[in-house]
């Protein structure tokens, strides 16, 4: 099992190989490979996260932005319909994705997040329509 942030959830479905530097990239890649390869089941949970682990932006105890991440893990909780402590298994996870986020639900909950203006995420979500 797999512990992973609200707004990691969405992340995971979005990443494409990006991030802060090689280790966070490594991590992240190997995390999504057994999330969506390896059929690892996720955990939703209120702390540093597997995903985190190797992101240069954290302590060790929390987020050098918490309150940031704070905000945007409690609004991917109310648009995925998610909580802590539930378990999904990324088939599930796609579906809440796939039934809960529209263009106007992912600029609500993604905006404050620095990866926003990339365009990544938007791409990926949206790419079909």
């Amino acid at each position: 099992m797999i512990e992973i942030r609200p707004h990691h959830v969405l992340c995971n479905y979005c990443y494409r190989g990006n991030g802060y530097d090689n280790a966070f990239v490594h991590n992240f890649t190997q995390i999504n490979e057994d999330i969506i390869n390896n059929k690892k089941q996720l955990i939703i949970v209120n702390k540093l996260d597997s995903i985190c682990d190797k992101c240069p932006n954290q302590n060790g105890i929390k987020c050098d932005t918490q309150e940031k991440i704070d905000n945007l893990d409690n609004k991917h909780m109310q648009a995925l319909q998610i909580q802590q402590d539930d378990i999904l298994n990324w088939d599930q996870a796609v579906e809440k994705i796939k039934i809960n986020i529209t263009k106007d639900v992912f600029k609500n909950i993604c905006s404050e997040c620095e990866w926003y203006e990339s365009n990544i995420c938007y791409n990926v979500l949206f790419s079909t329509e």
